[in-house]
């Protein structure tokens, strides 16, 4: 691949730092307490043993999960456990689907994290196995992530310092070392970003790489179709003919991945498997009065969507600080905050990494401008895209507020800060650039080295075997 010169040197520190604090959060953070981790690990495991469509688990799994679980909680705090309690002595071998959310994902993204645990099956299903299992999958995910981060960097290099500020946030860093699917979401689109913007043609690997980001970032979470805008607009203003390389991988991973969408949510009406997981979902609420009817939300939008405008209004006036905390740093089962000191620090340096980010061979200023506007202007569709999908789908009937997650928008602030990048009117001096980028690095870790010291402070040495 095409190298660029000085910006080797710090490419390599960010990979070594992304590698190296996300395996920590691998090891460190107790099994089950990332958000949702369980069911995607038993979503997993399903994949693993054929089930596409999830049907069922395995007693000793479920059993595996459970007392895990309760090692750092019970079921008055945990309502999911009180229904494996219940299942476990009703069933045998078999207990019925329990990973309700996991089971609305197409069983794509699973499949890395399945491959591991197909070659484990294979040495039983005592603890050790399964615990085994379990940390190789947590490391596969945090050297997924940053081989894509690796990926993106080189289709744009000027992307390097915005995407690794974005994903160095103890949130993302915690959630790709974790079993999850954010690993190919978010290293996906800063692929679809970055290459979707950067030069393809004379790498093959790339624009390879490019068409399957398109294709899993689309049967992973359409929601963040909307990226999809910055390579189709650029390739449109850049031209380049209809037959490029470039314009052939995107269409590929568009087509395979919108057919592939478009023929699981088919499946997932066909067989019941999302009215399964309303039913599931309304079970263990604690609100029984709350009932999730997907199609009357979606009917309000359509309807009414300057009122679903002033819901999302509504939920950044009242938890917008809130949400913005979790998207830097809350970790464990989104209750476990750093200081906002750092939250501070990392806006800091949000902004110092578009002013230190290397703008070699940019294009004339008109289409740096118009190239960033697309980027922003994707970044705020995909904001609203994903509020959507959250109220249409977890949110009851006439919800006020929408109840989302700051882990939902790491890929909106990537789009944000590369355009920024590209708008930039001038270049820093080039030994200031050096100095500023090896500060962001000593301040990113020392962000990270503080949520590590909170995980030990809340958890401490929790592995009992």
């Amino acid at each position: 691949m095409k190298h660029y010169g000085k910006s080797d040197r710090i490419i390599l520190l960010q990979l070594c730092t992304l590698l190296v604090l996300g395996l920590t959060y691998s090891l460190i953070i107790p099994p089950f307490e990332a958000p949702d981790e369980a069911a995607h690990f038993a979503r997993a495991y399903g994949v693993a043993e054929g089930q596409f469509i999830l049907h069922d688990h395995p007693a000793r799994l479920v059993q595996f999960i459970k007392e895990v679980l309760e090692e750092h909680h019970d079921a008055q705090s945990l309502p999911m456990l009180n229904l494996m309690n219940d299942l476990l002595e009703q069933q045998d071998s078999r207990i019925p689907n329990l990973a309700y959310n996991s089971s609305l994902y197409s069983p794509v993204p699973y499949l890395f994290h399945a491959l591991v645990i197909k070659i484990l099956m294979t040495f039983g299903d005592s603890k050790l196995i399964l615990y085994t299992t379990f940390y190789l999958c947590r490391i596969l995910s945090v050297l997924l992530f940053v081989s894509l981060f690796y990926i993106a960097t080189r289709a744009l290099p000027v992307g390097a310092w915005p995407l690794f500020w974005t994903a160095v946030t103890p949130m993302a860093l915690s959630q790709t070392g974790v079993v999850s699917t954010d690993f190919i979401v978010y290293g996906s689109a800063f692929v679809v970003i970055c290459a979707g913007i950067g030069k393809l043609d004379d790498s093959r690997c790339l624009q390879g790489c490019f068409m399957a980001s398109v294709f899993f970032l689309l049967m992973t979470k359409v929601t963040y179709i909307p990226l999809l805008i910055i390579p189709a607009l650029f390739m449109m203003f850049v031209g380049g003919g209809a037959r490029g390389p470039k314009v052939n991988a995107f269409w590929v991973g568009l087509i395979s991945g919108l057919a592939g969408s478009i023929t699981w949510n088919y499946l997932l009406t066909q067989f019941g498997i999302y009215e399964t997981s309303l039913q599931i979902a309304n079970r263990i609420s604690t609100d029984h009065n709350i009932v999730l009817n997907p199609s009357a939300q979606f009917a309000f939008i359509v309807h009414f969507p300057l009122e679903f405008i002033k819901v999302i209004f509504r939920t950044l006036s009242t938890n917008g600080g809130g949400l913005f905390h979790q998207f830097v740093g809350v970790l464990g089962w989104l209750d476990l905050p750093i200081l906002f000191f750092f939250i501070y620090l990392w806006t800091g340096g949000a902004c110092a990494s578009v002013l230190v980010a290397e703008r070699q061979g940019s294009p004339s200023e008109r289409a740096s401008i118009i190239h960033g506007l697309i980027c922003m202007s994707a970044a705020v569709l995909t904001f609203v895209a994903i509020c959507a999908s959250a109220y249409i789908i977890w949110m009851p009937v006439g919800s006020l507020t929408i109840n989302l997650q700051g882990r939902y928008f790491h890929p909106v602030v990537a789009a944000i800060l590369v355009g920024a990048v590209l708008m930039r009117p001038f270049n820093l001096n080039p030994r200031f650039e050096t100095r500023a980028g090896f500060g962001l690095l000593f301040a990113s870790v020392l962000i990270n080295l503080v949520a590590v010291h909170s995980v030990f402070h809340r958890y401490g040495v929790w592995w009992s075997g």
